[in-house]
Formats: structure tokens, sequence, C-alpha cells
């Protein structure tokens, strides 16, 4: 085994190297090898032979050494480094939870008039009407706690409409400006999940044919994962 300083323009050879002996603070009683070592074996180093074939090849190999070692010393330090972009909420949930519409009135999330249209909606599978009863939600801003909070549960429970609808693009897009603010939502997650799962394979995503209606098997498994 042999070792040597790395801090060479070309890979080291020969006394460039040297033998690893064996550490002093190891138990292993030494053998006669380890006590002498003025007799090493130089045949033993890695020995090389390496074409530089000019002096251009040579600055030019000096220069990226330079600045090789030039960027480690800038980022040891903190400079030069690239911004990070806010990284948004922790928060996995949100702190009204998950309410269906007649809850959501309980939370004062949205009004008891407006909570039976959703109901309603929901119910009879009018997905266009869920989207545009969610629009108005987010534009109306009802109740002042937790903001925020409000407009990602309502993009994403939007892009669960715009997922039945098989509009998975606009799915998406709501999916993702959720999880913008807050990237840990269990809810918005498990939402890209399902949009992917079902979204056919190749564009365009506008489509009414979903792989949940291709493959029943897949098709149980949304619905187990929408149940929970």
């Amino acid at each position: 085994m042999c070792i040597r300083d790395s801090r060479t323009i070309l890979p080291g050879a020969g006394r460039k190297w040297s033998h690893a002996h064996r550490d002093k603070g190891v138990e292993t009683p030494p053998s006669e090898h380890d006590e002498e070592h003025d007799d090493d074996d130089l045949r033993e180093l890695p020995w090389q032979v390496v074409g530089i074939m000019s002096g251009d090849m040579l600055n030019q190999l000096r220069r990226h050494r330079e600045h090789h070692d030039h960027t480690i010393d800038m980022a040891t330090s903190g400079r030069g480094l690239p911004s990070i972009q806010q990284l948004g909420s922790l928060s996995e949930e949100p702190p009204f939870g998950e309410p269906n519409p007649l809850e959501m009135a309980e939370k004062g999330l949205i009004s008891a008039k407006f909570a039976e249209q959703l109901k309603a909606a929901v119910e009879a599978n009018k997905w266009d009407e869920v989207v545009s009863l969610y629009a108005l939600a987010m534009a109306r801003r009802f109740g002042d706690s937790a903001p925020e909070w409000k407009e990602a549960f309502f993009r994403v429970r939007t892009a669960r409409a715009y997922r039945h609808l098989g509009k998975f693009k606009q799915a998406t897009k709501q999916v993702e400006l959720a999880l913008g603010k807050f990237p840990r939502y269990k809810r918005g997650i498990l939402e890209q999940a399902l949009i992917l799962l079902e979204a056919p394979p190749h564009p365009p995503f506008d489509s009414t044919a979903s792989l949940g209606q291709r493959h029943r098997n897949t098709g149980t498994a949304v619905q187990h994962l929408e149940s929970i």
C-alpha cells in the first residue's frame, strides 16, 4: 500500500509516493518490515510516464489546477455560492385539517350556503362546477385565519376536480402552486402522485382516458388512495 501528496498538477509518481506502514496505535505486533523502513523497495512505488508534449499543455494543466484550487477555496469560505431559494414551510398539513364541505363551513373556511353548494356538486360529480366554486372560494378569502394554508388547501381540492375531469395539465399546475409554499403538504403530494398515476403516459395531458379506466387494478388502487 502506498500514499502520496495529492496537491500536484499531474498524478504523482515514483518518489512522490511512499510506503504506508503499520500505524503505531495498532496493538498487533509489528513485523520486521514495519520496524525497518529504510529498505523499502522503490520498485514497488507506482511509476508512470506522462507525455505533456508542449509548454502550452503544461500551462493549461497549471491553470486548470489553479482554477480547481480557487473554486475549493471560494466554496470553503462561503463566497460565490449559488443563491438558495426559499424552501417554504415545513408544515405537513393545514392547521384546520382536511375537512369535507360541511366541515369547511364549521371551521370558517367558507359560508354555510357555499358549503351546501359545494357538497351537492361533489356528490353529483359535477367537477366543472367544483372547480368554479373553489376558484370563487379563493377569490372571496372568507375568514382571516391561515390565508396561505387555505389557498393551498383549495388548490389541491381544485387539482382533484381537474383530475376527475381528465385535465391533468391544469391539475398539475394547481398542485405545484400549493406545494411551492408547502412542499411537505401530505395531501398535495398524494394528489400529485394520483395525477401521475392516472395521466396518460404520453402528451397531450388533457384526456378523458385515465390509466385507472384502462387498468382495473390501478383504478382500485386510486380509489383506495383517495379514501385515505
